[in-house]
């Protein structure tokens, strides 16, 4: 009985933090837009996250602050209560936000009924974790296993894990499945007059080809699931209303994708391009983003010296062994190979045959080719071939162990399409 309520606990603990500072006041003002009550959520868990990513670095104690965060969000909440009232009884949104606490909580529960770390988690993650928990400081990471891997998620992990009094491991962990089931229900606003017992099948239905309870055990691949769909939200908001000041939010989320796996430096490259081409804001303001993400991974790898000692990836991008490739037979040799465990991981996770079906029905219907979800897929799909092509390790046993979860990072931008799709068949459906 106690470890239930220590979940309840955990959990409006969990929210309460991420529930501000921004208001429906302020958004409407800034992003020039009505949002829905998750994709507020969205904008401030990336801007609360941003914070603890500056707090990572100094050993300041946790509960002040949670307690600064949580002053910010009550005093924004009190000027903001009927206008977030209104939200929040408005058409189904209510309903909507008890079904994400009935997911959040039946998901915490299954991590509780067997809440052991796997693989990577307990390698990797769990040690900088452990770190923060006994007090140690961003520059004793480099004591710890796997030291040239970034800490952001780790540090939330045990920020969550350290602000409960019992003080138990996994509920840091339960931010892992608040970022994991946020996407979906910001997603599913885009799906307009349907009943709402189709509305939650269909999120039941993404959730089901997405999630992995292995993931749960330590790795930080859902929030990285989290961190595409919020540039993807940032994207499809700017189409709709050409606000220049949604590039502060798409900015944070290659920011915060630099330091939660080394993955991150290079998605922040790809979605940089993917900005460039595709949000609508003038030539000066892209310039600045470029200049910004420049600044922030030279600042990356100067901490990362300067504390660390060095920065470093997994191993070299060059090396003698490219030279292989030379040799058309182990080209297309490893291209099969590589391909066939995309195929394979596409399958683990059926969210990418859904989005490869609707992107093909697209095109079928006269949808021009260089769009943004092919122009993306392109750049990522061709990224982990890159990857897989690059590395000096045994691909036959590292693919398999690896390259599902590299896809699972992606499929979160796709997770507003997937609903406008649905909204637009259902549409059709009942004319």
């Amino acid at each position: 009985m106690i470890e239930i309520l220590s979940i309840f606990f955990q959990i409006f603990i969990i929210l309460l933090f991420f529930l501000g500072p921004l208001n429906f006041k302020i958004c409407k003002k800034f992003i020039n837009q009505d949002i829905y009550i998750f994709d507020l959520l969205v904008f401030n868990t990336l801007l609360n996250t941003t914070i603890l990513l500056f707090f990572s670095f100094y050993q300041i104690n946790i509960y002040f602050i949670y307690s600064f965060i949580i002053l910010l969000n009550l005093l924004s909440f009190l000027s903001s209560l009927r206008l977030t009232w209104s939200n929040f009884i408005f058409e189904n949104n209510y309903k909507i936000f008890l079904f994400f606490i009935v997911c959040f909580l039946s998901l915490s529960f299954l991590m509780a009924s067997d809440p052991k770390l796997t693989w990577d988690g307990i390698a990797h993650w769990y040690w900088k974790a452990m770190n923060y928990n006994q007090l140690g400081s961003f520059e004793n990471l480099k004591n710890m296993p796997m030291a040239y891997y970034p800490h952001l998620g780790s540090y939330i992990w045990n920020f969550f894990w350290s602000i409960n009094p019992i003080n138990n491991e996994y509920y840091g962990r339960l931010f892992f499945i608040f970022v994991f089931l946020l996407p979906f229900f910001s997603a599913s606003h885009r799906i307009k007059n349907i009943k709402i017992e189709i509305l939650v099948l269909s999120i039941l239905f993404l959730i089901f080809f997405t999630f992995d309870r292995f993931l749960i055990g330590g790795y930080q691949e859902y929030f990285l699931f989290f961190l595409f769909y919020s540039f993807s939200l940032t994207i499809f908001l700017n189409d709709k209303s050409r606000n220049k000041s949604l590039i502060i939010f798409s900015f944070l989320t290659l920011l915060l994708m630099m330091w939660v796996k080394q993955e991150g430096l290079f998605y922040s490259i790809i979605l940089t391009l993917i900005l460039i081409f595709f949000f609508k804001i003038s030539k000066i303001y892209k310039i600045a983003f470029i200049i910004l993400i420049i600044i922030s991974i030279i600042s990356m790898q100067e901490i990362r010296t300067t504390y660390h000692g060095s920065f470093s990836l997994n191993e070299n991008i060059f090396h003698q062994n490219l030279l292989k490739y030379l040799d058309i037979r182990i080209f297309i040799e490893t291209f099969y190979l590589i391909t066939y465990e995309i195929f394979k991981g596409m399958v683990k996770y059926p969210i990418w045959l859904l989005i490869l079906v609707l992107i093909i029905y697209d095109y079928f219907k006269g949808e021009k080719f260089l769009n943004l979800n092919n122009v993306l897929i392109i750049l990522y799909v061709g990224l982990i071939y890159a990857i897989y092509f690059q590395t000096n390790m045994d691909i036959i046993m590292l693919m398999p162990l690896t390259l599902d979860r590299v896809l699972i990072h992606g499929s979160g931008f796709y997770l507003i399409f997937i609903f406008l799709k649905l909204n637009n068949l259902i549409l059709i459906s009942n004319k």
